[in-house]
């Protein structure tokens, strides 16, 4: 309850400071902070967000073991992994976003109206459905979410199928092998949600290549930005490139425009 008061003062807080920007990225950027903090959701994304609690709900009660690649803390993900046992329920606490940040990404995707979505890290896919929920909502757009556990992505594609949420790709293995294909894939990137891998090396390496596809205009949502040293300086050097615009730390998320000025 605490963190919940502490995360809207600060989504409330940015949202004042980019609504006295004027431009339209920054006005969307605020609107979509303040409306999520606020919980200012209308019927229908409401509706969405209580079949997708629901399914968070049984997820975080399940007691089945699941199994997670380990690449090694310092691999990109190449070589032969071990895998660890884990419990659905644990997973799903631990790693899917919570309801408030979720349904900020919710909130992004109805204010820009992207097409071509991107995110790294499915996980059991409750952020995905969120964000997929909004393009459904909007009439457009698609989304191809990544994974490096199978039985991860498997448990997210069913998750997809009980919503009927038919605008999303779950694509496995590696982020340094799948990224490329995704973006092949999806041609330009308007919204991308970095959420996976967060280490400073490879999340800029991520961030070069998605960049490199981005539409003007286009979000980019990092997760995890203030975890380590090592994310501080990669958020940091994201801020600092030529082009994006409009970054906003938020403690446990970093969004910004690229290419929109």
């Amino acid at each position: 309850m605490f963190k919940d008061i502490y995360f809207r003062y600060v989504m409330n807080r940015a949202a004042a400071r980019l609504g006295r920007l004027g431009d339209a990225g920054a006005v969307g950027l605020s609107r979509a902070l303040r409306q999520a903090a606020l919980g200012e959701f209308d019927g229908a994304e409401r509706d969405w967000m209580g079949r997708i609690e629901l399914i968070r709900s049984e997820l975080e009660g399940s007691g089945a073991f699941v199994g997670q690649p380990d690449w090694g803390a310092s691999s990109l993900g190449g070589g032969a992994p071990g895998v660890i046992t884990r419990r659905v329920g644990e997973v799903c606490r631990s790693a899917s976003k919570p309801r408030l940040w979720a349904g900020f990404l919710l909130r992004l995707v109805r204010e820009f109206r992207p097409a071509g979505c991107l995110e790294l890290g499915t996980c059991l896919g409750i952020s995905a459905c969120y964000e997929s929920a909004g393009l459904r909502l909007n009439g457009l757009g698609r989304l191809v979410t990544l994974e490096g556990a199978p039985e991860f992505a498997e448990i997210a594609r069913k998750n997809f199928c009980r919503l009927g949420l038919d605008n999303v790709e779950v694509v496995t293995g590696p982020f340094q092998e799948t990224l490329d294909v995704a973006l092949d894939r999806l041609g330009r990137v308007d919204y991308a949600f970095i959420d996976g891998h967060h280490q400073e090396k490879p999340t800029l390496e991520y961030f070069g290549k998605i960049r490199a596809c981005a539409n003007p205009g286009a979000v980019l949502v990092f997760d995890d930005i203030n975890w380590s040293d090592g994310m501080k300086r990669a958020w940091k050097t994201v801020t600092s490139s030529r082009g994006v615009n409009h970054a906003m730390n938020l403690h446990t998320l970093g969004v910004c425009i690229y290419g929109n000025g």
